[in-house]
């Protein structure tokens, strides 16, 4: 018997949730009127992408359920004099300047949680970081802790109808050149884990899957998913086959309405 699986996401206080909806069965027959597709074990290329997902929305959770208006997002690039020679060596850049910050919101009495991510870049091929750290805190002081370079402290923004949804993906651009298992982006460990919840019931049955998998334009998928989560408006989502099951999918990203 096919059944269908809500797994939420959610964080501050469910004022941002990603629910993903999928169809499990072992059986061949047909159910309603939803395609199978042909059911195929999980190649490394798959399994890959399954993780990079993953990491892509794990970072965005950490990153919206952490910080927000007033906090801080960093650049911090080398100068000739202390560029490193390998990744390695700039992450221990990193992990250094992140400890003299830590003791430097210490002092001005502020928890200290960061979002962190060294990448080459893709012009210059030169080594750099990216961070999120909370406000709160003298920007000079914080750009005054790197001496290795240029940084560059500033305000985040966060929209209203995305969130730091567009900034997670420029942050997580170069998870697709990761190592299959790597993570491109380490976070501390005090950072607010998101919620999970996961059901199996009626509430999100068949029908209601596959108003959103049958939907033909942005408008048909927001009304079929408002429908579903009340009280939520849309503001991404994605419909596709799950590589696993051969099974259609919903991945849907919901805020509070105001």
């Amino acid at each position: 018997m096919k059944f269908t699986r809500e797994k939420l996401y959610s964080v501050k206080s469910g004022e941002y949730i990603e629910p993903c909806i999928n169809i499990y069965s072992d059986e061949q027959e047909k159910v309603s009127k939803l395609k199978r597709a042909k059911k195929t074990k999980a190649t490394e290329p798959k399994v890959k992408k399954l993780n990079d997902e993953y990491s892509r929305q794990y970072f965005r959770l950490l990153l919206n359920g952490n910080f927000g208006q007033g906090d801080y997002q960093m650049y911090l690039s080398y100068d000739e004099e202390h560029r490193p020679v390998d990744r390695a060596a700039a992450i221990r850049d990193r992990q250094k300047f992140v400890a003299r910050l830590r003791t430097l919101y210490k002092k001005h009495g502020i928890e200290f949680k960061n979002l962190a991510i060294t990448e080459t870049g893709v012009k210059s091929g030169f080594l750099h970081h990216h961070l999120v750290v909370p406000g709160g805190i003298d920007r000079n002081l914080i750009e005054e802790k790197w001496g290795k370079g240029i940084a560059n402290c500033r305000r985040l923004q966060k929209r209203s109808d995305r969130w730091l949804n567009d900034f997670a993906t420029y942050l997580m651009k170069s998870q697709a050149n990761a190592e299959k298992g790597e993570r491109c982006w380490s976070g501390s460990r005090n950072l607010v884990k998101p919620d999970v919840r996961i059901c199996d019931n009626d509430r999100i049955n068949r029908r209601r899957l596959r108003e959103l998998v049958e939907a033909r334009n942005n408008d048909d998928v927001q009304r079929a998913a408002e429908k579903i989560y009340k009280g939520y408006r849309l503001i991404d989502w994605r419909v596709e086959i799950n590589l696993v099951t051969g099974l259609p999918f919903a991945k849907l990203i919901m805020v509070k309405k105001e």
